[in-house]
């Protein structure tokens, strides 16, 4: 939901953008913002298939009666 959030906020930059004059620097100033949101909501799009791929392969593991480890060898209960 956030990078909807952030995908709208950029559309509403874009829009008054495209009211003013080509060689205003608010207009400048308004393009820059909603680019930087776009890359911000990809990223957070990123970030949300990451994490979601890392629990699908815990469930995996877990389903098939798998033991993932997350503790690195010679840590005490772990690898």
């Amino acid at each position: 939901m956030r990078a909807a959030s952030l995908r709208e906020k950029a559309a509403d930059y874009l829009r008054l953008a495209r009211g003013l004059s080509a060689h205003s620097p608010t207009r400048r100033h308004l393009l820059v913002m909603a680019e930087r949101l776009e890359r911000q909501a990809e990223d957070l799009d990123k970030e949300f298939v990451d994490v979601g791929g890392a629990w699908a392969k815990i469930d995996e593991g877990n389903a098939v009666g798998g033991t993932l480890t997350a503790n690195p060898a010679g840590v005490a209960g772990g690898g």
